[in-house]
């Protein structure tokens, strides 16, 4: 009887240490496999180099800008009219712009008669001032890793679909090209220069940014519990914008980061069910993978932002703004105008498939300085030209 005891107890301990070794296992794994990882995305915290010098709003002398953009050439017939109402919102930005700036318009994408059309030419030194420049560009999961640590993590754990991630990828290229500029706006391409960019830079060398629209109150906890995990700073700024206006230097720091971290979130806090295209919509707004470079920049914005190597500005209505509320431009300044999803006027869904020709169509008159007609106006009007008569109206300047 005791020896049945006796061996009853030693059966009940083993099966509590098989428990203990089964909860806690994974556990040590994953702090064991992931350690490079976190000494990886760590690392990019020295890549920051402070510049040498800082324009201010009052030294308006030879300032030299550039708008970036990734402009995936295999969808060209979905994203065209995008790119044709930015093009025409950076003509007239040259065209308003003091004389001695230069504003760049640079599209990362591979080779295409269309750009040729519009006088975006592959880089060369030998261009001149307010030039629209094609740097080649392989999507992320297209180019060879050519032992590329970062690179083959992306192409492992990023699903493929999550091709927004590009907008982060076009800063790992060429970033010797970027820094001969004062400051760079990184955006997408769904977005309007308002006549207020013509002469607008970030003051004080800040990192400038609007709102996004990726975070509700679950959103927020997770990646605030998230930063706690890999050790980042979390000054509590939420509602990230898409879209950075400051030194190059720092936007492709925090470019950086962002794309280790999309890597780490895709690894550690996705399902398989959520990585799935046709199902991961379903866990929007809560937690969706299409929006993993928002999350991603949230957490590089906020870490850097608590160190002291950016200095961040949110200012809601300069950036971003929204493509649905009608504002005067005497009012508010307003610099960047994105279409965001919606129904609402205007809506490039709606514009795009031709909602809105009639009504635009019969307009003879645009109250320009209200930003709901500036962008339908720039909208329909480069929507009736073709890519050489943009690009002919441009060299006219």
């Amino acid at each position: 009887m005791i020896r049945r005891r006796r061996r009853n107890f030693f059966i009940f301990l083993l099966i509590l240490i098989l428990l203990y070794i089964f909860i806690h296992y994974p556990y040590v794994t994953y702090s064991r496999s992931h350690l490079n990882l976190f000494d990886k995305i760590h690392s990019e915290d020295n890549l920051y180099v402070t510049p040498k010098y800082c324009f201010t709003k009052t030294e308006k002398k030879n300032i030299r800008r550039a708008i970036i953009v990734h402009f995936p050439i295999e969808r060209s017939s979905v994203y065209i009219s995008e790119l044709k109402w930015l093009y025409l919102s950076w003509i007239e930005t040259i065209q308003n712009q003091p004389s001695d700036w230069q504003t760049d318009l640079v599209i990362y994408s591979l080779p295409s008669s269309l750009l040729d059309e519009l006088g975006c030419y592959e880089y060369n030194n030998k261009l001149l001032k307010n030039n629209c420049i094609r740097i080649n560009y392989n999507s992320l999961w297209d180019k060879t890793k050519n032992n590329n640590e970062l690179l083959r993590l992306i192409q492992i754990h990023v699903p493929k679909w999550c091709r927004h991630l590009d907008s982060l990828g076009i800063l790992l290229e060429n970033s010797n090209f970027l820094n001969q500029y004062d400051y760079i706006l990184r955006t997408d391409i769904d977005v309007f220069l308002t006549p207020h960019f013509a002469h607008y830079i970030p003051f004080d060398c800040s990192f400038q940014i609007g709102l996004g629209g990726y975070s509700l109150d679950y959103t927020l906890h997770k990646l605030s519990r998230i930063a706690q995990t890999l050790n980042l700073l979390d000054v509590n700024l939420t509602h990230v914008g898409s879209t950075w206006y400051g030194p190059p230097q720092q936007i492709a720091l925090v470019g950086r980061l962002a794309l280790w971290l999309s890597v780490w979130l895709c690894q550690n806090e996705f399902t398989l069910v959520e990585k799935d295209q046709r199902l991961s919509i379903l866990s929007w707004p809560q937690w969706y993978i299409g929006v993993i470079s928002m999350y991603a920049s949230h957490l590089a914005i906020n870490h850097y932002a608590g160190r002291g190597q950016i200095k961040l500005i949110q200012k809601p209505y300069l950036i971003d703004y929204s493509c649905t509320t009608n504002t005067s431009f005497n009012e508010v300044e307003i610099i960047h105008i994105h279409s965001w999803h919606t129904n609402q006027m205007f809506s490039k869904f709606l514009f795009k498939n031709g909602s809105y020709d009639e009504i635009l169509s019969k307009k003879t008159q645009w109250n320009t300085s209200y930003s709901l007609d500036f962008i339908l106006r720039i909208a329909w009007q480069s929507n009736q030209m073709t890519t050489k008569e943009l690009y002919h109206l441009k060299s006219q300047i």
